[in-house]
């Protein structure tokens, strides 16, 4: 969003699966713990000195919802909505691809081919923020997450990202029967992400 130059959202409505797995991190009606975060977030990424005001909202009725937005964006207007994600690197690979015009994505083997390492600096800079946000936050009191959990993801964390990128990329290629000079057609941040907090969760669950 800031790459395409679009100001901070006023409003994050939740829907479908997401409308169910945000009530782990908040269980409150208002949403009020998880609007913080998302601020906090956003504030930092735009760089904003100011406190922006967000408010997190889920519907009663996510699944539909979700499937109503898709059929009414057919043809609710004349006008054209742009399907973008973030590559989800640094340097060349920060970067926003139009979904309909895949042309400019870059390819799998260009990441496999040495090229990961652009992509675990943008998640430790995730991390560092999360832990600047820990340093005035109450984790358990406001998300039950324990200061020993924290500590052993701390302690854990970062040591695979390569692998997992990786690991990430060859299961979509394999999912969507698709070769290794085919075009990225999804951000690429969340896949060590995803790596990593199932090693966590088998780490916890033993301890």
């Amino acid at each position: 969003m800031k790459n395409r130059g679009e100001s901070i959202p006023v409003n994050l409505l939740f829907s479908g699966t997401a409308a169910k797995t945000i009530h782990l991190l908040d269980s409150s009606d208002e949403l009020k713990q998880v609007s913080n975060l998302y601020r906090y977030f956003f504030d930092k990424v735009y760089e904003n000195s100011k406190k922006s005001d967000i408010t997190c909202e889920i519907s009663n009725i996510p699944k539909e919802l979700t499937c109503k937005g898709g059929l009414l964006s057919v043809d609710i207007s004349d006008q054209e909505y742009e399907k973008v994600f973030w590559l989800g690197g640094q340097g060349t690979f920060d970067q926003n691809i139009n979904l309909d015009d895949l042309s400019s994505s870059v390819r799998f083997n260009e990441i496999l081919d040495g090229k990961t390492k652009y992509f675990q600096s943008e998640i430790e800079e995730f991390y560092q923020l999360l832990d600047e946000y820990k340093l005035d936050h109450n984790l358990e009191e406001y998300y039950g997450i324990g200061r020993e959990a924290y500590k052993v993801f701390k302690e854990t964390r970062g040591k695979a990202l390569d692998k997992e990128l990786k690991k990430g990329i060859r299961q979509t290629i394999k999912e969507q029967h698709s070769g290794d000079n085919d075009p990225v057609e999804e951000t690429l941040f969340f896949f060590p992400l995803i790596g990593e907090l199932s090693r966590l969760a088998y780490k916890l669950s033993k301890e």
